[in-house]
Formats: C-alpha cells, structure tokens, sequence
C-alpha cells in the first residue's frame, strides 16, 4: 500500500522523523505498526494546546483518519500484536481530531449569514445566492405544502413562501409561471395516459373484434367446406344410385328378353298383358301413397277444426244445460200462491164496491194519463221484482222448515251419555258457516266457565237486556 507523504509542523519534526523516514512502501501487515506511532505524537501534543490542534487538523487534513477507518477494517488475527493493536488504533481514532475550538467561532458566521439574509435592506446576499438553489428551497417548501397533512408544518411553510415573495419580488412570477407549468405538465402526463389507456383498450377491442371475425370466417369456410363435401357426397350417393338403377334396369330387360325368348309364341303376348298389369298396379300404388303424403297436411288441419268444434259444441252444451238448470231451479208463475178461484172473486168484488165507493174525481185528461203511467210503472216494478221476491219468499220458507226440523232433531236428541257416532253425524254440519258459529260459541262458553263468578253474573243480565230488547222489537 502506497502512503501519501505527511508535511508536518516544526514541533512535530523530530517526534514524527521516524515515521517520515520509514518506508513509504509497506506491506499491509506493516500499516498498522507505522500507525501506532501517532500514539506518541499525539501524548506529546495535548488537546487543548496550539500544538495538539495544529496536529489533529493536519490528520485531518492528509486523511490519516480515513486509512486508520481502513486499516480498522481488515483482520488483525494476523497482525502483529493481534487485537491489542486495533484497540490501540480505534483509541488513536477516538481522540486524533478537534475540529473547532469553541462553538463560539462556529456560531459567528452563521449569524452574519442569517443577518445577510433576513435583512432586505441587504440584498447582497440574496444575489450571492445561486438560482439552482433558490428554486430547490422553494420546491422544498411547495413540496411541505402538498404533502403534508399537519397544520403547523403548513404553516410554518406558507410562512416562509410569503416571506420569500416578499424580499425577493421576482420570486412571485416565477412561482406563477414555474408551478403553473407543473399543473400543466401533470395535466399533460394524465391526458397522456389516458390516451394511452383509451387507446390500448381500443387496441383490444379491436384485437378481440379481429380475433371474433377471424373465428367467425373460418367457422363459415368450415361449415361451407363441409357444405361442399356433403355436396360432393350426395352427387357420388346419387350417381351410384343412378348407375345402380340402370344396371337393375338392365338386368330385368335382359332377364324379360330372355324369359320371351324361352316361352312359346302363343304365350308370348299373355305374358306382356301380365307384365303390363303389374306395371300399372305398381304405379296407381305408388301414386296412391305419393297423393296421401301430399294431402296428410291438409287432412291434419281439416282434423283439427273437427275436434275444435267438437270442444266448442261441448263446451256451448255445458253453458246451455247450466243456463236450463238455473232457470228451471225456481219456477215460479205470475199468479201468487194460495190464490184460488174464491178468493179472487172475492177480491173482485172488493175492488168493485170500493171504486163505486170512491169514483175518480180527474176532470183533466192529463192527470188520467199521469195516474195511468204510474200505475204502469209499479206494475211493471211489480214483474220486474217478482222473480227475487218469490225466490227470497222460497228461501225463508226453506229456512223456516229447516229450522222446524232441527228444532225437532235437538228436543228429540238422546242425552250425552247415549250418544253414538250415528248420532254425532246426525247432529254435525258441514257447512262453513255453521262450523264457524259453532266453533265461536264454544270459545266463548269456556273463556265464560273460567271467569270468576259476577263476570257470569253480568253476562247473564246483559243476555237477559237483549233478549228482552229483542223480544219488544219483534
């Protein structure tokens, strides 16, 4: 390893001989032991003296410093003195440098310089100031602005950028035109990729309308390929068949021939008439089941209006048997029951002796007509009534007797204990209004049997007020 050459002070010179005049070329082993002597230098010159701060400033300054952190680096289990020697060197590193004397000297400039600064009534130092870093300060600031959520960071930046406007004044048009551009400029970055991704999903629609047309032209060149082997099939089908029915055909005109050359002459022509039969049967056959085929869907649609009009006649015979039954439930005729030939004579006779009891007093021909077209209405309300009238007088008798017969059934009803599945059926009913009633009464007797005794009571008197009430109406 080659040494730079140290230039040391006079007090230093006879102390440090012996390192200058070693050898400036050593082995790395040798490092460590040539460095070893700064111990002595630094002994002899104390921290605080002018001496001991020429000195460390000068092992700054020739960056022994920087090759002690070097030599500290490598492995001293095989150096001399082993690991006592870089705890030495670490001690040398420890102590070797005094950069300052007093904070006092390094406060001093910094003041002048904050002085310079603050001061508008200074601008030197505002225009020692280089650009670059002007505009580093305040994107620093801008920066603090954007991203930070906290209130006194903000402040204390928004601060400082008002400040800054405000001693250097060009400072606010290039704030305007500096972040305006960057609006600019990231207006242009999302635009630009939008555009890009507009365009690259344009890119895959198209990419999937190509990839779906593509498909779609070769599943049509298939289906017509297949179209033109199918084609090419049935024409070969259709010629074998072709040249098959010539070779029958053939086969059977030699055959024919050949039987008319065996048979006599006499038969020769009863053979033709046969051969001419069969012929014509084979043909009215076939004829005869072509035509069917033909007019199978004609027979289909004449079938399916004669079951439709069978299901209408049927349905047409439904809704008339019900409107014959509805009108033959109630028949009912004008003259109203229990009047016997007596009885109208005997009401004749009343309406005759109590108009000429009481003649008609109309002189005017218009209250004749107006009395007359009264008459007429109730009459005619009278015919137009008398049907639901008679059918509701039918109703109640049909009650009434119902009622008769059940009045009868519950005084002739065997006690409980006598009771048998017979008579339970006996005494059911099936109607919904009944069971309904019935089920009614029975919750309402037992919520009755478990109430305390003067609730009965009163249930009692307020049945006995209805009945009474009921009772004076009726």
């Amino acid at each position: 390893m080659y040494w730079r050459k140290m230039v040391l002070g006079e007090n230093w010179s006879h102390a440090g001989s012996d390192t200058r005049k070693g050898k400036i070329e050593t082995k790395d082993r040798g490092v460590p032991a040539l460095l070893l002597n700064l111990r002595e230098i630094l002994a002899s010159a104390p921290k605080g003296t002018k001496d001991g701060i020429r000195v460390r400033n000068e092992c700054w300054e020739f960056n022994i410093l920087q090759v002690l952190v070097l030599v500290l680096k490598q492995d001293f289990s095989i150096v001399d003195g082993d690991w006592q020697t870089a705890a030495a060197l670490a001690a040398i590193l420890s102590v070797g440098v005094s950069m300052v004397a007093t904070v006092t000297d390094i406060r001093r400039p910094q003041y002048g310089i904050r002085n310079n600064g603050t001061s508008p009534q200074n601008p030197s130092m505002q225009q020692d100031i280089d650009k670059k870093l002007k505009f580093s300060i305040m994107d620093e600031l801008i920066y603090k602005l954007s991203v930070n959520t906290d209130a006194t960071i903000a402040s204390a930046a928004t601060k400082c950028v008002l400040k800054i406007c405000d001693i250097h004044k060009p400072m606010i048009d290039v704030v305007c035109s500096r972040y305006k551009s960057r609006f600019a400029r990231a207006a242009t970055v999302i635009q630009t990729i939008w555009r890009g991704f507009i365009a690259r999903k344009k890119l895959q629609k198209a990419n999937k309308a190509f990839s779906k047309f593509q498909n779609t032209y070769r599943r049509k060149q298939r289906i017509m390929e297949k179209r033109k082997e199918e084609a090419k099939v049935a024409m070969e089908l259709e010629r074998r068949l072709k040249l098959n029915r010539q070779k029958i055909m053939r086969e059977f005109k030699e055959k024919q021939l050949h039987t008319i050359e065996i048979l006599p002459a006499a038969h020769v022509e009863k053979y033709m008439q046969n051969e001419q039969i069969q012929a014509a049967v084979k043909i009215q056959r076939i004829w005869r089941g072509h035509n069917c085929r033909q007019s199978i869907d004609q027979r289909k649609v004449l079938i399916q209006r004669y079951k439709a009009a069978i299901i209408l006649q049927r349905g047409v015979r439904k809704w008339l048997e019900k409107v014959r039954k509805k009108r033959e439930r109630f028949q009912f005729t004008i003259k109203p029951p229990g009047l016997t030939e007596n009885r109208r004579v005997e009401l004749q006779q009343k309406i005759t002796q109590y108009r000429e009891e009481n003649p008609p007093q109309y002189s005017k021909r218009e209250d004749l007509e107006k009395v007359h077209k009264k008459a007429a209405e109730m009459l005619q309300r009278h015919y137009v009534t008398l049907k639901s009238t008679r059918e509701k007088h039918a109703h109640r008798e049909a009650l009434l007797a119902r009622l008769d017969t059940d009045s009868e059934l519950l005084s002739l009803a065997p006690p409980l204990k006598d009771a048998r599945e017979k008579d339970i059926e006996m005494y059911s009913s099936n109607l919904l209004p009944i069971a309904t009633k019935a089920r009614t009464d029975h919750i309402e007797t037992l919520r009755l049997l478990r109430q305390p005794w003067w609730k009965k009571l009163r249930d009692d008197l307020q049945d006995q007020e209805y009945e009474e009430e009921d009772y004076i109406l009726f």
